[in-house]
């Protein structure tokens, strides 16, 4: 389990030791079989068409530079936490480190919705206007993690979702 985080978890440790390929391998890692069903429904519901509007190398720059954009939200909240820490956060372990694709993932939602703004999905089987859901989805996601009451990486949604608004 130790080579696990070692060498597929973005951590500022990990960086700190010289492991920054961590920035990409944690993209390929996933904390259970539900984490990643969720990563591969997402990809498998946006990625198609997305990829059909941009042509494959944009498309896979798209979800390259969300990705970066949500390891350098992790990086900058971590790094922040780390300094100024917050009692909930630090008996929960939260900076342990940051796994998934969901930060490439939020990109293409994010590019989705900003082009078709109001076609609608469906969220846990309920219809959701796409840009008022990534909207929604994005405003709430820092304050969780930020008082300690989740071990998500919102930050990391949040940092692409921000990249793609830009």
């Amino acid at each position: 389990m130790y080579d696990i985080y070692k060498h597929w978890t973005f951590s500022i440790a990990n960086l700190k030791e010289g492991r920054w390929y961590t920035v990409i391998t944690s993209h390929f890692t996933h904390g259970s079989i539900l984490h990643l069903a969720f990563n591969c429904m997402t990809l498998y519901s946006f990625g198609p068409t997305v990829a059909a509007i941009l042509g494959v190398q944009r498309f896979l720059a798209l979800y390259a530079i969300s990705g970066l954009g949500g390891i350098t939200a992790v990086y900058a909240v971590n790094n922040y936490l780390s300094k100024n820490p917050h009692p909930a956060v630090a008996s929960r372990g939260i900076l342990d480190g940051a796994i998934g694709a969901s930060d490439c993932l939020f990109g293409v939602v994010t590019y989705y919705a900003l082009t078709f703004p109001t076609s609608q999905f469906a969220f846990f089987f309920i219809p959701v206007n796409a840009l008022l859901g990534v909207g929604v989805g994005g405003a709430n996601s820092n304050p969780p993690r930020l008082s300690g009451r989740s071990s998500i990486s919102h930050e990391g949604h949040l940092g692409d979702t921000k990249l793609n608004f830009l």
